[in-house]
């Protein structure tokens, strides 16, 4: 981020000057930190060099460089440094009184702690926000847990995998399975992704630390912030939980769909595992798209010509396109419906992604 002082530019981020102790680990809270030192604050990931405490990522993730562990294979996970990147390092056995008191020290000089225990663990090293606040009256401080830190659940600990069950989200995903509508029997919940609800809580925790700064700077006063990731799950469904509130209309699963859009979705290409994601928004986009294809003659069919009747005959539709995507590469399909107007994109992997002329121009 560039700045302009006495006329010269100079490079400076916004959170220059903030000290972040971590000692979370995993996903939600890592990849919070990971984005604090992105926006310039110094952060100190408090490690341990006890396995049974050590953070997952470090043992169990890859990829690693050349698809080679090696012997110190716990300081080679890509999936650590991404979540970690940007930060120092401090190793501390914190069933230590000793090392309770260094943390302390640096609790002293710093601004936030981030930290993902059940509540009753920092209660128990006497490292709670309590205690915290105590040698540091303006600490900001995320307490991110899977049920918060009151209630009968607050003492549960918690993944993604098994919080999505617990808030309802796997009943809204998955991909398109045959029906008698097209769409998923509606007692099989789905995974939502890659550990979603961590990155929801990493959002959260993100928005809730600038606000918290901010109110800092404005009156001199910390704050606790007691993050459930349960809670975010279920602050997600919102739509869904109106919808069948007012209406009494259960979510559907979509996949690629969309709830109004025709065609909408992942379409197959030329090549192995290759596929091109385009969407038709209304009429005129239908029409363009059809001479796209080189076949006008879609826009009269009966099927496809009103947008419900498209909406009613996706699969119908879906086979017409998907043997056209076939016989083109995604980026082929992209430039030519992005020419008619048509939004297109590919679907990169991760090779394509680093390769991809955009992400190089940005540097």
């Amino acid at each position: 981020m560039t700045a302009l002082k006495n006329g010269e530019i100079f490079k400076r981020r916004p959170l220059d000057g903030i000290r972040v102790v971590d000692l979370s680990r995993v996903f939600a809270m890592p990849f919070a930190g990971a984005n604090l030192a992105d926006f310039g604050a110094q952060v100190i990931k408090i490690d341990t060099h006890h396995t049974q405490f050590m953070d997952t990522t470090r043992t169990i993730m890859g990829p690693f460089p050349d698809n080679e562990p090696g012997q110190a294979y716990w300081e080679r996970s890509g999936t650590f440094h991404t979540l970690n990147r940007g930060k120092a390092s401090l190793t501390l056995d914190l069933r230590s009184e000793v090392a309770q008191e260094v943390l302390k020290d640096l609790v002293r000089v710093s601004d936030i702690v981030l930290e993902n225990f059940t509540p009753r663990v920092m209660a128990r090293f006497g490292l709670d926000y309590a205690s915290l606040r105590a040698v540091k009256p303006d600490l900001i401080m995320v307490s991110n847990t899977g049920y918060g830190h009151s209630g009968p659940w607050s003492n549960f600990g918690a993944m993604a995998s098994a919080l999505e069950p617990t808030h309802g989200t796997g009943a809204f995903m998955g991909y398109l399975q045959d029906g008698p509508d097209g769409l998923a029997p509606e007692d099989v919940p789905n995974k939502m992704g890659n550990s979603y609800s961590d990155f929801m809580a990493t959002w959260t925790a993100l928005g809730s630390l600038m606000a918290a700064l901010l109110r800092r700077a404005r009156t001199g006063q910390g704050m606790w912030i007691d993050l459930a990731m349960y809670q975010v799950g279920v602050s997600f469904l919102g739509e869904g939980i109106l919808d069948y509130a007012f209406n009494g209309r259960a979510t559907r699963r979509l996949g690629n769909r969309h709830p109004s859009m025709s065609p909408h979705g992942c379409y197959p290409c030329l090549g192995d595992d290759q596929w091109v994601a385009l969407a038709v928004r209304d009429d005129t986009e239908w029409l363009a798209f059809c001479r796209a294809l080189g076949r006008p003659e879609l826009a009269g069919d009966p099927r496809f010509g009103e947008p419900l009747q498209r909406w009613r005959n996706q699969n119908d539709l879906d086979e017409v396109i998907a043997s056209w995507t076939k016989t083109q590469t995604s980026y082929q399909v992209m430039e030519v419906l992005q020419a008619a107007g048509v939004p297109a994109g590919p679907v990169l992997n991760a090779g394509q992604l680093l390769a991809d002329t955009h992400l190089r121009d940005r540097n």
